[in-house]
């Protein structure tokens, strides 16, 4: 166990169950160092969810959270009223944006295009033919 680690945290079946019976996680970001984002926009996206969130502070172009539905982010409060209200009385456009961010998240999110992400960016630094001399 580490400190990160899920099993230092009482997280009851009761949160899973709510997430996977939800259509829409309400995520404030963390705006104080050292990065923006947790585990919950994650979390929320494997369970179907749309992420309501507001904009980050931060740069997050490596793992572009933000473009998987862009109409969810926010800017102010006021926006977000505006938006939550919209997707509210609008359960079609709700369902459309929910199913097209969530299949966007498994398509660029998930284990293997993360892992095929991280081969790429890793043979980029590598020059081909080139060895590292023993010293």
């Amino acid at each position: 166990y580490n400190v990160h680690s899920w099993h230092r945290w009482i997280v009851d079946k009761v949160y899973f169950n709510l997430l996977n019976n939800s259509k829409v996680l309400i995520y404030p970001g963390i705006d104080h160092w050292p990065i923006w984002e947790s585990k919950r926009p994650w979390e929320a996206y494997a369970s179907g969810c749309l992420v309501v969130m507001s904009k980050p502070r931060t740069d997050v172009s490596e793992y572009p959270l933000t473009e998987l539905c862009p109409y969810a982010v926010y800017g102010s409060y006021l926006e977000f009223i505006k938006k939550c209200r919209y997707l509210y009385h609008n359960q079609d456009f709700l369902d459309s944006y929910r199913e097209g961010a969530v299949l966007r998240a498994k398509k660029y999110f998930t284990a293997k295009p993360i892992a095929n992400y991280f081969l790429h960016i890793i043979t980029q630094h590598v020059k081909p033919g080139s060895k590292k001399e023993n010293h």
